[in-house]
């Protein structure tokens, strides 16, 4: 392929530092920082369309650390990252040594991000993952529960090498691993894979959206810079969340998981609180949903 124009920017500069090389549909961006670290970051169905210019997942993020830095973009639509070219590019770098003159190896993605990360952390054994709300496999045989994606599916080769991420895990000395307990969809994917190097960083009712929610508590790069390093553990992550509070966004969520899950009596009391001790935080919807909610209730109940 050749270089869209969003990516051109970055593809330069790693050209500069390390290397760019193209495939069929996607794209390795190398940026050479030194031996003592490489994150190597895939992109997802949000990074792909971030503001131009568009560098790899977390490149400012890993650029702060100091860490060299392998990111996989995409130029084409969405597909997990399944095709040939892909496989034969870990192939090598894994035959030629080249994750071996890292002191440390980080695998790092979000949501199809993750699934890659997980995935390809079988070209460098010994190496860490930290995944968001990851996907384990999209073969709806092996993940009948999968029904988010048909078309990106459709798209990818769900046959061959570097093919289930629960394979790919068992490669990694740590898995970090953060998703909502309480979300099915993830929850499902997560306990398929290994728990003897797993490290769950449960966010509950945060939904898919755990990674934004982490974000706006203000303690993501704290995590991040933890788990990268291998430091972090379960007991942690809950202390540093925990201390830090809950955002907005994650206080909606969870009020929307009240509502759905019938108690919207208690959605519209803790709205109610809400408003005396973070009136910054409005939920009209929310507030509407839940007195909906309750007329419907009363109205159920006198027509029995």
């Amino acid at each position: 392929m050749k270089l869209e124009k969003r990516h051109r920017e970055a593809g330069a500069l790693a050209e500069r530092e390390g290397f760019c090389h193209l495939m069929r549909r996607h794209a390795a961006m190398f940026f050479d920082r030194g031996p003592d670290r490489l994150v190597v970051t895939f992109d997802n169905l949000v990074s792909r369309n971030a503001p131009l210019p568009h560098y790899p997942w977390a490149y400012s993020f890993v650029e702060t650390l100091g860490a060299s830095h392998l990111g996989l973009v995409m130029s084409g639509p969405e597909d997990w990252f399944r095709h040939a070219d892909v496989l034969d590019f870990f192939d090598i770098l894994q035959e030629d040594g080249f994750f071996s003159r890292f002191g440390e190896v980080v695998f790092y993605g979000s949501s199809m991000g993750g699934y890659g990360a997980l995935t390809f952390a079988r070209a460098a054994p010994g190496c860490r993952v930290v995944a968001f709300v990851p996907q384990t496999q999209l073969d709806p045989v092996v993940v009948p529960f999968e029904t988010r994606y048909p078309e990106e599916r459709a798209r990818g080769q769900w046959w061959g090498r570097y093919l289930d991420a629960v394979d790919g895990a068992r490669a990694a000395s740590s898995v970090y691993v953060l998703y909502d307990p309480y979300f099915p969809a993830d929850a499902r994917h997560v306990a398929r894979l290994d728990p003897s190097n797993l490290v769950p960083l449960r966010l509950p009712w945060a939904t898919h959206q755990a990674g934004p929610v982490l974000r706006r508590t203000g303690r993501l790069a704290q995590i991040l810079a933890s788990a990268f390093a291998g430091t972090l553990s379960a007991g942690d992550f809950r202390h540093v969340v925990r201390s830090a509070g809950r955002s907005g966004m994650a206080a909606r969520l969870i009020l929307r998981a009240g509502l759905e899950r019938g108690h919207p009596e208690l959605v519209r009391q803790t709205l109610q609180r809400l408003r005396i001790s973070h009136p910054e935080w409005d939920f009209p919807m929310l507030r509407q949903a839940a007195r909906h909610a309750l007329h419907a209730q009363v109205e159920d109940a006198t027509s029995r």
